[in-house]
C-alpha cells in the first residue's frame, strides 16, 4: 500500500455448487440442494486413426425453486460454457427421466396425474461442471457449447446409475422432490383447464363476434336450419 507495508489477501474459492444458492433468491429455495459426481476412465476416443483411453470426471448439484426463470449453468474443463451443451443435456434428461418414473410409481389411482418432462423441470436450477481429456468436445474455438453424441449418453446412463444410488441412500429427500413434481403437475393440469375452459368459451359464445349485417339464428328445434354464407 502507499505506506509501504505488504498486505497479503486471502482468498477462499468456495465449491461450484454455492452459485446454485449465490444465484437464486433464498425465499424462492424449497427443496435441499443435490450434489452427485460421475467418473469414467474406460471412454475410448479415436483420433487421427488411433484409439486412446480418455476420462471424464462430472460434478452437478440441483435444487428446486419458486422461480419462473431457475439457474442453471455449465462448465467444462474451467470454461464457462454459456451455450451449455452435450454435459449439461446428460444430466438433465437423466434428471427428467428418474423423476418421471419414481413419480409414476408413486401415484396411487386417485392422484390421476400424467407426469412430463415439464413437470420435473418447472423450478429446477441445475450447475454442472465437467472435466475431461476428450479432444473432440467443443463447436468452435470459443469453447461455449460441448457437442458429443457419445459423451451425452455416457454422462444420461451415468448420471441415471448416480441418481438411484443416491436416492436409495436418501428416501425421505426423494419423497421430497417427487411432492414437488406432482405439485407442478397438478398446476400444469390445473393451468391446461383453465385455459381450455376460456377457449371453449370464446368459440362458442356468439356475442363476441360483431360481424356487419349477421343476426345468429336463436330459434331451436329440427324444423329451423341456418345456413351461413361467406364471400
Amino acid at each position: 500500500n502507499k505506506k509501504g507495508e505488504v498486505v497479503v489477501e486471502h482468498y477462499t474459492f468456495k465449491p461450484f455448487e454455492d452459485m446454485l444458492t449465490l444465484r437464486t433468491d433464498k425465499n424462492d429455495i424449497i427443496s435441499d440442494r443435490i450434489k452427485l459426481n460421475i467418473f469414467d476412465d474406460s471412454i475410448e476416443e479415436e483420433t487421427a486413426g488411433k484409439k486412446s483411453k480418455k476420462y471424464i470426471s462430472l460434478d452437478m448439484a440441483f435444487m428446486y425453486t419458486n422461480s419462473l426463470n431457475p439457474y442453471i449453468d455449465s462448465f467444462s474443463n474451467g470454461n464457462n460454457t454459456i451455450d451449455n451443451g452435450s454435459h449439461l443435456e446428460g444430466v438433465l434428461e437423466a434428471i427428467c427421466r428418474y423423476f418421471q418414473t419414481t413419480t409414476k410409481n408413486s401415484l396411487s389411482e386417485r392422484d390421476n396425474l400424467d407426469i412430463k418432462w415439464d413437470d420435473v423441470k418447472s423450478g429446477l436450477a441445475l450447475i454442472v461442471s465437467l472435466n475431461t481429456n476428450l479432444e473432440e468436445l467443443y463447436t468452435s474455438q470459443t469453447k461455449h457449447k460441448v457437442s458429443n453424441d457419445e459423451l451425452e449418453k455416457i454422462i444420461k446412463d451415468k448420471t441415471m446409475i448416480a441418481l438411484s444410488e443416491y436416492f436409495e441412500k436418501n428416501q425421505g429427500k426423494c419423497k421430497e422432490l417427487i411432492n414437488i413434481v406432482k405439485t407442478n403437475a397438478k398446476a400444469r393440469r390445473e393451468g391446461e383447464k383453465a385455459k381450455n375452459s376460456v377457449v371453449k368459451e370464446s368459440m362458442t359464445n356468439w356475442s363476441s363476434f360483431k360481424m356487419r349485417n349477421y343476426t345468429p339464428c336463436i330459434n331451436k328445434g329440427k324444423e329451423y336450419k341456418e345456413l351461413y354464407i361467406c364471400e
